[in-house]
């Protein structure tokens, strides 16, 4: 993902920035979304691999590692 190029110009001024990265987790009974913080951490959730969630009572998500 890149910021589009936005044409700052003397009567336009560029705004604020902000990012946020989801990543969605699709199993047989439930789907999963875990917000990360940075880009680097959401390129390792490659699409179609495959994770092994531990999740709370609450359906939350507290650990995730690489399936074996």
């Amino acid at each position: 993902p890149t910021w589009p190029d936005i044409g700052v110009s003397a009567s336009r001024r560029q705004g604020g920035r902000e990012e946020a990265f989801q990543v969605v987790f699709a199993t047989e009974k439930k789907t999963y979304t875990h917000s990360v913080s940075d880009l680097d951490t959401f390129r390792q959730f490659e699409i179609g691999s495959r994770w092994v969630l531990q999740t709370n009572k609450l359906g939350g998500i507290t650990s995730i590692e690489p399936a074996q």
